[in-house]
């Protein structure tokens, strides 16, 4: 009898934990329903995605252009690796790619290589900075900071320009 007893004991506690189980799940599913249409009643999703009608903020153009100036130096860097490989093999090579340098449209390309490594590297002085602390994280300065840093890449790149085509 005591083992018949305890069988329907436990048959009745595996019943009542399946109900609070069953109940605890469908009250969190109600709670997570009712907060979905909260925030898709609060936070509109966005219809356009064309990217000429959204107007980005300057910082967002700092840090996006940040990450492809990057990109674009990293693949740059490989092209000076071979460049300066070939140099190297025998003093014929390297006169040649002298030669090559002084063309113009060679000459425009190195300058707009050093356009994305003054950028870059500017702009990661400002994120050190920014991350060190000395400046506060407010809109305002962080704004102020990607206008300095793109008038400060714009004044290096044309002095930069008229070093290469022999000015100064």
């Amino acid at each position: 009898m005591h083992t018949k007893k305890s069988k329907i004991v436990k048959r009745f506690a595996l019943i009542k934990k399946t109900y609070t189980t069953k109940y605890i799940i469908n009250s969190i599913y109600k709670l997570i329903t009712q907060l979905q249409t909260k925030m898709i009643k609060k936070y509109k999703p966005i219809i356009d995605l064309n990217l000429k009608n959204i107007k980005f903020p300057l910082t967002a153009i700092a840090s996006i252009s940040h990450r492809i100036s990057g990109a674009i130096m990293f693949a740059i860097v490989g092209l000076l690796l071979l460049i300066l490989k070939l140099s190297l093999i025998s003093t014929e090579n390297f006169y040649q790619i002298k030669l090559m340098i002084n063309n113009y449209f060679i000459k425009f390309l190195i300058w707009n290589m050093l356009i994305f490594f003054i950028y870059h590297f500017i702009n990661g002085v400002r994120h050190i900075i920014v991350d060190c602390g000395y400046l506060n994280k407010k809109i305002t300065i962080a704004t102020k900071s990607a206008q300095i840093v793109f008038l400060l890449t714009i004044i290096v790149s044309i002095l930069i320009g008229l070093l290469l085509c022999e000015i100064f």
